[in-house]
């Protein structure tokens, strides 16, 4: 597939000396980095714009790929998604070789999120993949691996997060003698649109229970 990049990202090089040679050179490197990355957005078809600090993000990980194969003879590439939400900064999951992050927090603290909680879930992968899945999440080894990334071997994160939205709940019933479930406020609008739980013992769909009449 051919492709023909933005006017923007064509240039003419002229050199006079070698000192503007090594500044053009340099400029010239930094276009065709950013050409690279236009040319794969537009290339692959299920890829959408990334945001600057998704950008960061992954020129992260490309570093640390490198870094754990020098060291530890593994090449992890995983999924990156942006979807986790609450306090949780990232997630690592080794089955799936997928990485989930904070997208909230990754805007807000970009570079000490960057530094620390990215290595920290790579770690993770590293981690299981070298040494098996019977270690423990922030054992040693997973402590050796983040030391020998370079960033500090941290259980925790400290950035401020706004508490979440403490979600209503609703009192259901099934057949089951004296049964009782609590149901948030997004079950209970499903409900209210038609969709339908059961108890997993009778069978019966949890419903509201009646109301009581005023004396």
């Amino acid at each position: 597939m051919m492709l023909a990049l933005p006017k923007a990202l064509t240039f003419r090089v002229n050199v006079g000396n070698d000192g503007i040679k090594k500044g053009l050179v340099a400029a010239l490197a930094g276009r065709l980095r950013f050409a690279s990355r236009v040319a794969f957005l537009f290339i692959s078809p299920m890829s959408s714009f990334l945001s600057e600090a998704e950008c960061l993000v992954l020129d992260k990980l490309a570093g640390l790929r490198v870094k754990a194969r020098e060291l530890y003879g593994v090449n992890i590439k995983p999924t990156v998604s942006y979807d986790l939400k609450g306090l949780a900064a990232g997630q690592a999951n080794y089955q799936h070789n997928r990485i989930r992050l904070n997208r909230e927090l990754l805007e807000k603290y970009a570079a000490d999120f960057i530094a620390q909680t990215v290595p920290h879930e790579f770690a993770h992968l590293v981690a299981y993949q070298k040494f098996g899945r019977r270690i423990k999440p922030h054992g040693s080894e997973w402590k050796s691996v983040m030391v020998a990334l370079g960033a500090e071997p941290s259980r925790t994160h400290s950035f401020k997060v706004a508490p979440t939205r403490r979600l209503r709940r609703f009192l259901y019933q099934c057949n089951c003698p004296s049964s009782s479930y609590e149901l948030t406020s997004v079950r209970h609008n499903r409900i209210q649109r038609g969709h339908i739980y059961l108890c997993n013992k009778c069978g019966s769909s949890l419903r509201l229970p009646p109301r009581r009449l005023k004396d």
